[in-house]
């Protein structure tokens, strides 16, 4: 498709709604002409509603919203357990999908599972909560234990113990589930066996219906912020128009992020986020704003730099 000319009253338009965004600079609005100007108006007037509405997180907002979704767990599950460990959500293992790797350590008596590096997003949050602990936290200082790997946890797990497991995002719920199994796991295999109420997701932020899958499980998430999905869930409009609103950012994903149609459209398990946590936006936002461009144009908000 070629390229429009640009629009000077869109750009105009754009940098007056936008100009007092958090993130707002000559780049971003440069990155968000670049992808507008493959649209048509009808997908322009999405998109720009949309980044109306979208929201980014810095780190100054970390602390107060970490705080904020602890203290939703109610006090009486917390004042009963015999310990509290914080933990980083993650699984302790990582899945292997070279052939060659799969074949020699199944001959050694693998399982599928090998400890997985400690470098996610879920690391620098547990960190971030760290700089308010014990102050912020000082009404379970006694029986709360820091557990920065699955190690620690299966050294100081004892019955009725509370695993509070910390995480900036819960999307679709798929990977704070995974992580929690694969907690599971390490911990049966060494002797230590857990119940789902014994588990605790606290976020910063959640999509419902990533609650809403934990919770099918018996595992509870509490966030500052829950989000719709925000095409689908957007009351403003009926369902024929949020149908067709839908249709209107499958039609711009194919004209700018063709290839994030097959695994991402409309955001990973279509979750239709709306969000970016510092410059990370998670695989859940629409991909228009992040995925990279046949057209080798910027994205409007980072996944990763």
């Amino acid at each position: 498709m070629a390229r429009k000319v640009q629009n000077v009253n869109l750009l105009m338009e754009c940098a007056r709604r936008f100009s007092q965004k958090p993130w707002y600079s000559v780049e971003w609005l440069n990155a968000l002409m670049g992808r507008l100007a493959f649209l048509n108006n009808d997908e322009i007037n999405l998109i720009l509603d949309l980044t109306e509405r979208f929201q980014y997180l810095g780190l100054n907002d970390f602390n107060s919203m970490l705080r904020n979704a602890f203290n939703k767990i109610p006090v009486n599950r917390l004042n009963a357990a015999t310990r509290i460990l914080f933990a980083p959500l993650k699984s302790p293992y990582h899945i292997i999908d070279d052939k060659k790797w799969k074949k020699r350590l199944r001959a050694e008596g693998w399982d599928g599972r090998i400890m997985a590096p400690p470098a996610k997003s879920c690391d620098f949050i547990f960190r971030i909560m760290l700089f308010d602990y014990p102050q912020k936290y000082q009404q379970y200082v006694g029986k709360t234990i820091i557990c920065s790997t699955p190690q620690d946890i299966e050294r100081h797990y004892v019955d009725g113990s509370v695993i509070v497991l910390w995480d900036d995002f819960v999307g679709s719920g798929d990977t704070a589930f995974t992580a929690i199994a694969g907690i599971q796991h390490y911990l049966n295999v060494n002797g230590k066996v857990t119940l789902e109420n014994d588990y605790v997701v606290v976020s910063m932020c959640a999509m419902q219906g990533g609650i809403d899958l934990l919770q099918y499980f018996n595992l509870d998430c509490f966030a500052a912020i829950i989000y719709g999905k925000a095409i689908s869930d957007d009351i403003r409009f009926s369902e024929a128009e949020r149908a067709q609103r839908r249709a209107f950012m499958q039609s711009a994903e194919k004209k700018v992020v063709r290839k994030a149609l097959k695994e991402y459209s409309l955001g990973f398990e279509q979750s239709e986020a709306i969000l970016s946590i510092m410059d990370r936006c998670p695989n859940n936002t629409f991909p228009i704003y992040w995925f990279k461009s046949q057209h080798n144009v910027a994205p409007i908000f980072y996944r990763q730099k």
